[in-house]
């Protein structure tokens, strides 16, 4: 395996304005022509790189709405904040390039209120699987 390029993460991606630990990292990436499409679960935009050269050629911001609600990172990584977080924000799960248009999907939010009533010394259990639900 050899690295032709790289580059480093948006400096207005929420991760980046946002520093911190977050559970899912892993961008969804599609390759369409001579164009590769990333779309970080974390961040509500989206970036076009060229291949191979991997410079950003532009940036959408996806303005989600009011359904979407940001990720917060992770203070405390031995507790199960990460999880909680995730559990009160929105992330996205994918995306599709149709037609000229772009179709994003993602998950919707538990209320924060909803979220502080949870116990905080184990996960699982009826009250976390109807909270996800």
């Amino acid at each position: 395996m050899e690295v032709l390029s790289s580059d480093s993460i948006p400096a207005e991606s929420h991760m980046a304005v946002t520093p911190g630990t977050y559970n899912n990292l892993d961008p969804i990436v599609k390759i369409v022509k001579d164009e590769l499409f990333v779309l970080f679960p974390n961040s509500p935009e989206m970036y076009v790189y060229g291949i191979p050269e991997l410079k950003l050629k532009r940036k959408w911001d996806l303005n989600p709405g009011k359904s979407y609600k940001q990720i917060l990172p992770t203070r405390d990584e031995a507790s199960f904040e990460g999880f909680l977080n995730t559990l009160a924000g929105s992330g996205y799960t994918d995306f599709v390039l149709s037609n000229d248009y772009l179709l994003t999907q993602f998950n919707g939010f538990a209320l924060q209120e909803e979220v502080d009533k949870l116990p905080r010394d184990y996960i699982g259990g009826s009250e976390y699987v109807e909270l996800a639900n």
